[in-house]
């Protein structure tokens, strides 16, 4: 019998109110599974240590350890002091078999002052405000919050090592290993053969061959909006405004601020390394405090509260190179942002609010793939231990029955916040809307309001977004469509195509009753088979109108969308639209 088919039976973990814990941390609960969701995820993680076990029995005193998380597919681990190529796979993948096989036994307890602490893991420990943790497995430990597995002999031999690549963390250059991981051999062969079929459709190359947007090495993390993906790209900024629409006063704040501003918001302690600083002023990487300026601007009074202030501003934010990718992590984008300047009191049913919007758009977008996180305080954060339970707290309090998922340490900051995540061609989540609860920014910046007695207040600030970068969710939305984009952004809505050169007129009277639609007449001296051709595949989702002699004696057109051609009289266009689009 299959290893994997015994352990599917056994209990790896337990899930308590929205947590994942090993069975070190927990004896009860609801049990996870391996072959789980939140099962793969603890076997992904010890897979991890057994990486870095390996290069550590390889490598000895060379390697320096970082960091190794789990990720959706498998995991990856950050190490330094060596380089490596793949063709070091097979020797690394030969000593994890061997960990895996010794069926080393791992033991969980706090850090003691025994242990010598490898320097790039000193990093980590100057930043740990809590109990630092650590998992041991034979020669080998780790600082680790877990979960895991209880013994690497638990683990399945079903993982491949896929990549090695540069990386920066905390200014050093290291080597990521990445690796994918399933429960079993069959799962992983599937998932490599479903990953060289969905490569086709990486939004990459749909943006080159739709003529969306393109990327050029003279510009490294940046996009080029071509026609027709700025039509889309502007068309989500419509869909969002009509949502607001006498809610929010829209807005347009400046690109670059003193460094004063950074440093008193804390983001030149807390994020510098991902700013890009020009002499005495940065280019923002966040709009927030451009609107908390604004506020004070204007200085409302608590009937005016909630104040809610949009814009969609353009940020730039450091990128290694080696984690730039497309659309999805650009340098610079475009945050459809929104700010809530409120009491605590207003806080729940704001957060309600915005669920409820963000549930709207992606409904509205056919988009049904989404799962929420709630991101709690991060080691590095600014405000008392109170502001950090309430803000939280309230965040929880607003899901109201929704699904979620908490994750440990993950918030800003300068606050926990929500994250409505969506999955891409390749499985893989990515963060898009954010709400977060911010308790700090107005103190910093002395943002105040006059409440019912005359008195000044600090409000509190609820920072939201709904697609959060716009060029991240186009990236992502074209892999899910597949270039088949909603009738509403389709770059050309009707494309026009006559049989031959002598119906172009009729197919231009086509094009002026269709004049409040996008539509495009194709003039090219080719068949009318190519024509077709190349209208399914440039454009996919478009309507597709056939023009010839007979059509223009008969005052008809041929039409055809979603595979279904139907022939209509020219005065019944707008119908057959109200009916079928």
């Amino acid at each position: 019998m299959n290893k994997t088919d015994i352990l599917s039976d056994e209990i790896v973990g337990y899930f308590i109110n929205g947590r994942v814990f090993d069975k070190f941390q927990a004896k009860e609960g609801y049990p996870i599974y391996i072959d789980s969701n939140e099962g793969l995820m603890i076997m992904r993680h010890t897979l991890c240590h057994i990486l870095a076990h390996a290069l550590f029995r390889i490598y000895k005193d060379k390697v320096s350890f970082a960091i190794g998380p789990a990720t959706e597919n498998g995991g990856y681990y950050l190490v330094s002091g060596i380089i490596l190529s793949t063709y070091d796979f097979a020797n690394i993948t030969q000593e994890m078999h061997k960990i895996i096989d010794e069926n080393i036994n791992l033991k969980y307890t706090e850090l003691s002052e025994k242990h010598i602490i490898d320097r790039m893991k000193q990093k980590i420990i100057n930043d740990i405000k809590d109990t630092i943790t650590v998992y041991e497995q034979g020669d080998f430990f780790d600082i680790c919050k877990g979960p895991h597995l209880t013994s690497t002999g638990i683990t399945p031999k079903s993982f491949k090592l896929v990549t090695v690549s540069e990386e920066i963390w905390k200014n050093e250059k290291c080597q990521k290993i990445r690796f994918i991981a399933f429960d079993t051999e069959e799962k992983l062969a599937k998932y490599e053969e479903e990953y060289r079929q969905k490569e086709q459709n990486d939004h990459r190359k749909l943006g080159k061959k739709l003529n969306l947007f393109t990327f050029s090495d003279m510009a490294p993390g940046f996009a080029f909006w071509q026609k027709k993906g700025l039509i889309i790209f502007n068309k989500l900024i419509e869909l969002i405004q009509k949502k607001y629409k006498n809610i929010y006063q829209e807005c347009k704040t400046p690109i670059v601020f003193k460094n004063d501003l950074w440093k008193c918001t804390g983001h030149w302690d807390k994020y510098y390394e991902n700013m890009f600083v020009l002499d005495d002023m940065a280019i923002k990487p966040m709009n927030c405090p451009g609107h908390a300026l604004l506020f004070n601007m204007n200085k409302p009074s608590y009937k005016e509260l909630p104040y809610r202030i949009a814009e969609f501003g353009n940020v730039c934010r450091k990128e290694d190179q080696g984690g730039v990718q497309g659309l999805k992590r650009t340098l610079s984008f475009t945050i459809d942002d929104g700010h809530i300047f409120c009491t605590e009191n207003q806080i729940q049913s704001e957060i309600e609010g915005l669920l409820i919007l963000a549930e709207e758009v992606y409904q509205e977008l056919n988009i049904t793939n989404t799962r929420i996180k709630i991101a709690t305080r991060p080691e590095q954060r600014i405000g008392t231990e109170e502001q950090w339970n309430l803000a939280e707290k309230a965040l929880i309090d607003a899901m109201k029955g929704r699904p979620y998922i908490i994750v440990e340490g993950d918030g800003a900051f300068y606050g926990p916040k929500i994250e409505i995540q969506i999955q891409d061609n390749m499985s893989k989540w990515w963060t898009c809307g954010t709400i977060q609860i911010d308790y700090f920014l107005a103190q910093r910046l002395d943002v105040s309001y006059m409440d019912d007695k005359g008195i000044e207040q600090t409000p509190v600030i609820i920072h939201r977004a709904i697609f959060g970068s716009i060029e991240r969710f186009i990236g992502i939305y074209t892999e899910i469509t597949k270039g088949k984009f909603p009738f509403f952004c389709n770059p050309i809505q009707f494309l026009i195509l006559p049989i031959s050169e002598k119906s172009i007129n009729y197919a231009n009277k086509i094009a002026n009753i269709l004049d409040q639609y996008r539509c495009e007449v194709n003039t090219k001296n080719d068949t009318i088979g190519k024509k077709i051709k190349d209208a399914k595949e440039s454009i996919k989702s478009s309507v597709i109108i056939i023009v010839g002699q007979k059509e223009e004696a008969n005052q008809t057109l041929e039409i055809e969308y979603n595979n279904e051609k139907q022939v209509i009289k020219i005065e019944n266009i707008e119908q057959y639209i109200h009916e079928h689009i």
